[in-house]
């Protein structure tokens, strides 16, 4: 390339630089205005009622509520976060340059150059009583800027093209994204209608309660749950605004399912669930019916509505808190009931006073609380049906009650539930409330947990006394008795170690509880491997001017390594039967052993 040619290339090229830069300084006003203003000094974000965003084919408007912003034009709920980012702009927005109207007039185009006749968008503020317009024009030749133009006054100015970035490309990004808000809303009532289907839950000091189809318990943290997911549903596409939409061909006349929440009779908020789009079987239709808008959200949202009563009722037999209870009546195998004292500890008061086991009351209780209903045996029985479920009259019951005082200071007993239970199934057992229309299907597992005589709460605490106080053993097996006293001068054998081994056994047998209650009476004593000829061991015990005796006779063994072990203890005329710990067992009979001839 010839240099002279170059030379005159640079030289251009220099020159139409010059004249954008000189062309660009003219229009920001020969620089920067020295402090650069902000540009709307009167400005305080807080003071902004409303906003106008006016494009060629659009108009937003959007107010300030109470909590945060709603959308006016068109009518929804806003997203706060855009809006408030769009305040912040305008109130930092500067004045970082200035072209007077003589200058405007001398470009060929006018405000046209800049963008601004007509303007690419206009905001109105308002702010007060005060209305102030800004129009929106290009971006400026060079730098991060754009011109401006306020309502009523000639001059263009440059301000920072962040300014746009703050501006909606559509109505839809001021829209809030969520389906529904229910914070603040004062629900008490919630319907879901399906074709003939409804189910009504209605809330009361916290807890809901089915009222539809028919009166039952709810479950309080899955209705919850419920609100929280609805809560959190996001729209996934707007679809229209318009009020005369095709309803039908969204599904939506009729819907497939409607969600109301009601204060009493009033209703409050109200959604339409309709069709999937043809193209996204994921989502489905939906609006509010307060507004035109149809949106569509996850189906899965639908599935959860559409979810049978059932799935809403507490699933727990009985819903009692378990330091509430104060006395238990139990009818069935044998009718008993125990009572709780001043000390917190339980004692049977029928048939016969005894002291009941407190732990195993409490494992009780907290066994029948955790009962859960696993099928609905029918949602409305006749009396033939519950006769059929052997729930009329029912095989077993256990009420619980709670002590109350009245205005006079007289205590009385309060019924706070009763379960009925019926004919067991192959792993089920009929149940009923009879507060409740239902009758149930629970496991029939758990109603093996449950007692069914009263002996089964007794206190396991068979016998307890020193040790120390033993002054013979006998050992009956197979018409054999050989008998032991303890010698006074080194107790039950010379050898140290084998006495220490016997008197640390005997202290354990001396404070001796069941494992478990296995039954009362001599009914069961053969099929649990006791006979005539079973192994019994005596303890002659030396109290105050007696000698009393207390006497075990051992079984078979146990499925749980234990074994069968039955007692008459002392003031008692009834024998029972009982898990004897396996360990303890093996421990004395091989002390014993070394001291007594035994089995």
């Amino acid at each position: 390339m010839n240099s002279k040619s170059t030379l005159r290339l640079v030289i251009v090229a220099i020159g139409l630089f010059a004249a954008i830069w000189f062309l660009d300084w003219r229009r920001d006003g020969k620089g920067l205005v020295k402090g650069s203003p902000p540009l709307f000094p009167w400005f305080h974000g807080e003071q902004i009622v409303a906003l106008d965003y006016i494009t060629t084919n659009e108009l937003l408007r959007v107010e300030r509520a109470t909590a945060g912003w709603r959308l006016t034009i068109p009518s929804y709920p806003a997203q706060n976060t855009p809006i408030e980012s769009l305040v912040a702009t305008l109130g930092k927005a500067r004045e970082l340059g200035r072209i007077t109207a003589r200058e405007v007039l001398a470009e060929m185009g006018g405000l046209k150059t800049f963008g601004l006749e007509p303007a690419a968008a206009t905001i109105t503020i308002h702010q007060g009583q005060g209305r102030f317009d800004l129009k929106i024009g290009n971006r400026t030749p060079i730098g991060d800027q754009v011109y401006v133009q306020k309502l009523g006054e000639p001059d263009v100015l440059v301000t920072e093209a962040a300014l746009l970035r703050g501006l909606p490309e559509s109505n839809h990004e001021w829209r809030s994204l969520q389906l529904i808000q229910l914070s603040g809303v004062p629900y008490d009532r919630i319907q879901i209608r399906s074709g003939p289907r409804l189910v009504e839950v209605e809330r009361t000091n916290r807890i809901w309660r089915l009222t539809r189809p028919l009166p039952a318990r709810a479950d309080s943290v899955k209705i919850e749950q419920l609100v929280q997911q609805l809560n959190l549903a996001r729209v996934g596409q707007f679809v229209t605004d318009s009020p005369s939409a095709d309803l039908e061909r969204f599904g939506l006349q009729p819907p497939e399912l409607e969600l109301n929440f009601l204060q009493g009779t009033n209703r409050l908020l109200a959604l339409e669930f309709g069709a999937s789009p043809t193209n996204d079987p994921s989502h489905i239709y939906a609006r509010r019916l307060s507004q035109t808008n149809i949106v569509t959200v996850e189906r899965s949202l639908l599935e959860i509505l559409s979810l049978p009563y059932k799935s809403f009722h507490d699933l727990h037999l009985a819903n009692v808190e378990i330091d509430r209870v104060d006395q238990i009546e139990v009818h069935g195998v044998e009718d008993f009931t125990l009572q709780k004292g001043a000390n917190g500890h339980w004692q049977i008061t029928q048939p016969s006073p005894a002291l009941a086991d407190t732990l195993w009351v409490q494992n009780f209780l907290t066994n029948l609380i955790a009962m859960e209903i696993v099928d609905f045996a029918k949602d409305v029985p006749t009396d033939a049906d519950l006769q059929e479920f052997g729930l009329v009259p029912p095989q077993r019951s256990y009420t619980l009650r709670t002590t109350v005082t009245n205005a006079a200071g007289a205590a009385t007993n309060m019924t706070l539930i009763k379960l009925d239970f019926g004919t067991n199934r192959i792993d089920t057992s009929y149940a009923r409330r009879p507060d409740e229309t239902p009758a149930y299907l629970t496991r029939y597992g758990d109603l093996l947990q449950l007692p069914k005589q009263s002996y089964e709460l007794r206190d396991r605490k068979l016998w307890n006394f020193p040790s120390s106080n033993i002054v013979a053993i006998s050992s009956s097996f197979n018409g054999l008795n050989p008998r032991l006293a303890r010698n006074p001068s080194y107790g039950w054998s010379q050898d140290s170690i084998i006495n220490a081994g016997v008197e640390e056994t005997l202290f354990r047998t001396s404070q001796l509880e069941a494992l478990s209650w296995t039954a009362r009476g001599d009914s069961k004593l053969r099929l649990l491997g006791f006979s005539n000829n079973s192994h019994t061991l005596t303890f002659e015990v030396l109290g105050i001017g007696t000698t009393p005796t207390y006497q075990v006779t051992f079984g078979a063994r146990t499925l749980r390594k234990n074994i069968y072990a039955s007692v008459v203890r002392p003031g008692e005329i009834e024998r029972v039967i009982f898990e004897f710990p396996g360990r303890l067992y093996t421990d004395l009979m091989e002390q014993l052993s070394k001291v007594i001839p035994t089995p």
